[in-house]
């Protein structure tokens, strides 16, 4: 069986020093090749080939966006039930030197919270009995669905907490090969954040969010601490402008910074990844100066639950492909690490929306270990919102010292706003209950 399945992509070398293997890696190998899609390696091999020689497609700038309205229809939504969150959290926390998902690093200056518990305490905070789904890896699945399990899922009832596992697709050498990582493994990453809606049909989520009364689903990466799993603003403009997608973008600044662009090709709203913005494009000025391209994808949508389980049933979404370098026995070689990603959904959306938000407001990715993108600058984020959000509850002006808010303060009620007004607090170290 597997065999066949190797010859039919000219593989059978991987068998080479099968005799030598332990019984239980001959196992492991052979469920591998059976769950192989042979014509999307076939499909890989072919966009290989032309990705090395390809032209870019001419892309239009997208200047269609709206600023965040003040979401107060849309907390109505969240507060009925008719929001859930989808969250991506298939990292690891490699590059911030930390063993272990990345949703599962520390990242509060005071309590010192995960993301995973930040994200999970929004949810508990916004509303009751909300709906949350979160998408791991092979990599870090079951260290996940641990983490939660020892940290009684950080109170979220069993009914609202979805975890599930997105698939892999193998690498590629520079011969369109595949080859093994260790002794009877395939060399194998992630396949991309492209599968989740899809895996949210399949695995019968979307069937229970939409029993349970939901219309409309907030997509997050995980590794973004400013994120908000129930954005009411994001809500309200999706349902203002009768949108099936709606992006919540930022401003770009550096035009080398390692974000997708939002864009326009022909008609279609498109998001270009960073790795594929032609140079020309990506530092393009108008006479002001200003990026001419200045809206910043940061993976932050708004989906219909219509339009999802449309796009579910699709096998449409293309390849995106890095060169990187990955393990192969006891060395590394560079390699071809093919991915779908969420984006390019956009185009089979009858109608995409945009809201243009300030960065310190919703973006702050945990990315390295130091230097742009780290925990410090993760943490620095954090205490500039929580005075934000402080400030805009009580009108008063926050006194020096290191502050974390209890996640409540970010979906405020009539008693809570009325119960802090006019509160000051003294300067030190503190955590702020409701």
């Amino acid at each position: 069986m597997i065999e066949e399945i190797l010859a039919k992509i000219g593989q059978k070398s991987l068998l080479l020093d099968w005799e030598s293997w332990s019984q239980e890696q001959k196992e492991n190998f052979r469920k591998q090749v059976e769950e192989l899609d042979v014509k999307a390696i076939e499909q890989q091999r072919r966009l290989i080939a032309s990705h090395k020689k390809s032209v870019l497609e001419p892309i239009t700038p997208f200047t269609d966006y709206v600023i965040p309205p003040k979401g107060e229809e849309g907390r109505k939504l969240v507060e009925k039930g008719a929001v859930a969150c989808l969250v991506v959290a298939g990292g690891q926390g490699i590059r911030l030197g930390f063993d272990g998902p990345k949703g599962a690093f520390p990242v509060t200056a005071v309590k010192h919270k995960s993301l995973f518990q930040l994200v999970a305490e929004k949810t508990l905070a916004a509303g009751k009995g909300l709906s949350l789904a979160i998408m791991t890896s092979p990599l870090n699945h079951q260290a996940t669905f641990k983490f939660f399990e020892e940290n009684n899922s950080f109170g979220l009832a069993e009914e609202q907490l979805d975890l599930f596992c997105q698939g892999t697709f193998p690498f590629l050498d520079d011969e369109g090969n595949l080859f093994l990582e260790a002794p009877g493994k395939i060399a194998t990453g992630p396949n991309g954040n492209g599968s989740s809606l899809r895996h949210l049909v399949n695995f019968g989520i979307w069937d229970k969010w939409k029993k349970r009364g939901v219309s409309y689903v907030i997509f997050i990466q995980i590794d973004n601490a400013l994120a908000d799993p129930f954005d009411a603003a994001l809500v309200e403009a999706h349902v203002l402008q009768d949108n099936e997608v709606t992006v919540k973008c930022i401003q770009r600044d550096d035009p080398h910074e390692d974000v997708g662009i939002l864009a326009k090709k022909g008609d279609d709203v498109v998001v270009v990844e960073y790795s594929e913005i032609g140079d020309e494009e990506r530092v393009a000025c108008d006479e002001s100066g200003a990026l001419v391209h200045s809206c910043a994808n940061i993976s932050y949508f708004c989906f219909d639950m219509a339009f999802i389980e449309r796009v579910a049933k699709g096998n449409f979404l293309p390849y995106h492909f890095a060169y990187k370098e990955t393990p192969a026995f006891d060395k590394t070689i560079k390699a071809f690490k093919s991915e779908r990603f969420i984006f390019d959904v956009l185009p089979k959306a009858k109608k995409v929306g945009a809201i243009l938000d300030a960065r310190k407001h919703c973006f702050a990715p945990l990315k390295n270990a130091s230097g742009p993108n780290s925990i410090e600058d993760v943490q620095e984020s954090l205490q500039l919102f929580d005075r934000k959000v402080f400030k805009e509850l009580t009108q008063t002006d926050a006194l020096p010292g290191v502050i974390e808010l209890h996640p409540s303060f970010y979906y405020p009620d009539q008693d809570l706003r009325l119960s802090w007004q006019k509160r000051i607090w003294s300067p030190g170290v503190l955590y702020l209950l409701p």
